[in-house]
């Protein structure tokens, strides 16, 4: 396994969360807790002298998510294979085939301890181990990792690399301190960025990390005589980077810059909304007359505003409530509730 593909459809995360949630899971908490960990690989091929064989029971209890639709897909495929039935019913609706008896195993599983109908098996089964996502996050990847010897954690490090000697040290003395370096790099607009890129991505592939590309374009920069001259330059990429962290959850940063990320003295920051509740944001504004009705909350990408999103929700419940104070407000709250 390579981390697992990207999940772009929002739906996608219910059925993967619907896979392996167990019968008395809640499925809205559980897709909360999802969290995809990068660096997370699944060798399937341990599975065959696996000791803690995950077909077999080793608790007390134990389920193996199949639902109905599945096990009507495995006859199909196998009209031979044993007869079994989804018999438990969970707090979410689903049901679940359950084995109970400490010592039993799947009634698929091979005397070999090979899946008898591998080729037309359940969601579960085919996503459990062997995915980057998490329904415990962290407490979940240690779990994987402690019972099964086909998982494993590479550790990576995303590194803002620019294909230079600098960029090469940091990979390097990561790579020899037992972490994987990822890439990111950085296209703004420099006029080496493709040998820059050629580069980076080589060093890249030479250290075994993923890479990724990103692209910033200031047209404030374009008034530079000097490219790399770009203030404070380095925060916008740290930023990048530590928006990529926080995605694929990976929990170092590697730099070659002994910036500090601290602002010029010469700035003053200031954050009016700091601490402030969606209410109290929406009562400021309606202080101001600010113009609600330009605002886009909406997740969906579309002419207008869908108006069912959780964001469009949130958003129409928040102008409601702070409307409530006066007819003035009444009115923007009315037109931005329906933009």
């Amino acid at each position: 396994m390579d981390g697992g593909p990207p999940l772009t459809d929002p739906t996608q995360y219910v059925d993967l969360i619907d896979s392996l949630l167990g019968p008395e899971d809640n499925p809205k908490s559980a897709f909360h807790d999802l969290k995809k960990i990068e660096g997370v690989r699944f060798d399937g091929s341990k599975c065959a002298t696996c000791p803690t064989n995950c077909c077999v029971v080793h608790n007390d209890e134990q389920y193996i998510a199949i639902r109905e639709d599945e096990l009507d897909v495995i006859y199909r495929a196998f009209p031979e294979a044993p007869k079994v039935r989804a018999n438990v019913k969970g707090k979410d609706g689903r049901r679940y085939y359950t084995v109970t008896k400490k010592g039993a195993r799947c009634e698929f599983l091979g005397d070999d301890l090979r899946c008898t109908v591998y080729s037309a098996r359940p969601r579960y089964c085919r996503e459990n181990p062997g995915n980057a996502y998490h329904l415990s996050g962290w407490d979940g990847l240690a779990y994987d990792l402690k019972r099964c010897p086909g998982t494993t954690y590479e550790k990576p490090v995303l590194c803002l690399n620019s294909g230079g000697l600098d960029s090469l040290v940091v990979q390097a003395h990561f790579k020899a301190h037992g972490f994987t370096p990822y890439s990111l790099f950085i296209d703004y607009g420099q006029p080496a960025r493709n040998g820059e890129m050629a580069a980076a991505q080589t060093i890249a592939n030479y250290y075994g990390g993923k890479f990724y590309r990103e692209e910033v374009k200031l047209e404030l920069w374009n008034e530079l005589p000097i490219l790399r001259a770009a203030p404070l330059r380095n925060l916008i990429f740290f930023s990048i980077a530590a928006s990529y962290c926080d995605t694929l959850n990976i929990p170092r940063i590697g730099l070659a810059w002994d910036d500090k990320f601290v602002l010029p003295k010469k700035f003053e920051i200031i954050a009016p909304l700091l601490g402030k509740s969606k209410l109290q944001v929406a009562r400021l504004g309606k202080k101001y007359g600010a113009p609600f009705e330009l605002t886009w909350s909406c997740e969906v990408a579309g002419p207008t505003p869908c108006g069912e999103c959780a964001k469009c929700r949130k958003r129409s419940s928040v102008l409601e409530r702070a409307a409530k104070s006066g007819s003035a407000g009444s009115r923007v709250a009315g037109s931005a509730a329906g933009s």
